[in-house]
């Protein structure tokens, strides 16, 4: 009888790791953005098996040392990839193209240089390697005890929830998932038909509904899931997360600079004034566009799920500074 092999570990390449993360459609990308006018802070990457890595260990489908290696290693081998040249995105309409970053030239020279030579002022700059995730405060724990012993911070962006339900209704997510080859969210199965990990449990309220009205269960209970999953959390673990909402990124987008700032304690580069041109900021409130939003979804979701969607708009309103 062969003996089941342990899992071992490696020494971490990885020193300072910065993820941002988020429900979709709440802004990452933009506040990526801001952050690429920083100093120390690599370019942007998603890779999205380190956000389905937390989900199959909480649900038990991967013990909890095998996905602390996986996820270590991963990150690892990414972000030296992306040192040497090799996870560079050179697709310009991307949010993450390389091209749209202040410090392109300096990335995309390094390439040329040894290795070791460039590992060398990666650890001397201190630099944040960055990712972006979906999703994942709710199991957010696991990537502080796997970086246990690196510099490991979190910034999670929040965006009110009836901007995210217009949004997930403009995409046709739910319409989408299981079923587009494009949508690279695995699914979980119920029984009748894919459906996302964060209603599992639920699943038969969520079959019984219609898109609009599945939306605003799901962004319902990420919104739960969320809340739990931080208050979880010990002290210790909370100070390491900075929240940012989407309406004061897009209004107040000096105080947010400020905060990233201090934060992480990186310096702005003279660069971010060019960021900000090109993604217009500060721009416009967002009030009376989000109360087109709410009159459109109106007309197609059912008077229950309306009322409960006016509900978590109240429960936001007041717990956020809300610009109006």
């Amino acid at each position: 009888m062969k003996k089941k092999i342990i899992i071992g570990k490696r020494k971490p390449l990885v020193r300072h790791l910065l993820l941002v993360e988020g429900i979709s459609r709440s802004g990452k990308f933009l506040l990526a953005d801001l952050l690429s006018g920083l100093r120390g802070i690599e370019p942007v990457q998603y890779y999205g098996l380190l956000e389905h890595i937390p989900v199959f260990e909480a649900a038990g489908l991967i013990d909890r040392r095998t996905a602390e290696e996986i996820l270590r290693c991963e990150i690892d081998t990414h972000c030296y990839e992306m040192l040497i040249g090799r996870n560079l995105n050179h697709r310009v309409s991307d949010k993450s193209s390389i091209f749209k970053n202040p410090r392109a030239k300096e990335f995309v020279r390094r390439s040329a240089i040894a290795d070791d030579e460039t590992l060398n002022r990666f650890y001397q700059h201190k630099a944040y390697s960055l990712f972006i995730l979906h999703e994942i405060m709710p199991y957010i724990r696991l990537y502080f005890d796997t970086f246990k012993n690196i510099t490991i911070k979190t910034i999670s962006v929040r965006r009110h929830p009836v901007d995210l339900v217009y949004s997930w209704h403009r995409r046709g997510l739910m319409e989408r998932l299981g079923k587009d080859p494009k949508l690279f969210m695995i699914p979980a199965e119920g029984g009748r038909g894919p459906m996302p990990w964060f209603v599992h449990g639920r699943q038969e309220e969520y079959y019984a509904l219609s898109s609009l009205d599945r939306i605003i269960f799901c962004i319902e209970q990420l919104f739960k899931k969320y809340n739990s999953g931080y208050c979880r959390l010990p002290p210790a673990m909370k100070k390491k997360i900075l929240f940012v909402d989407y309406e004061t990124i897009v209004t107040d987008t000096k105080s947010v600079i400020q905060r990233l700032s201090g934060f992480l304690q990186k310096g702005v580069l003279p660069e971010m004034k060019g960021i900000l041109r090109r993604e217009h900021l500060p721009g416009k409130h967002l009030a009376e566009a989000r109360e087109k939003k709410m009159a459109e979804i109106k007309e197609i979701a059912s008077a229950s799920y309306f009322w409960r969607l006016q509900k978590l708009a109240s429960d936001y309103n007041s717990a956020h500074t809300i610009p109006q």
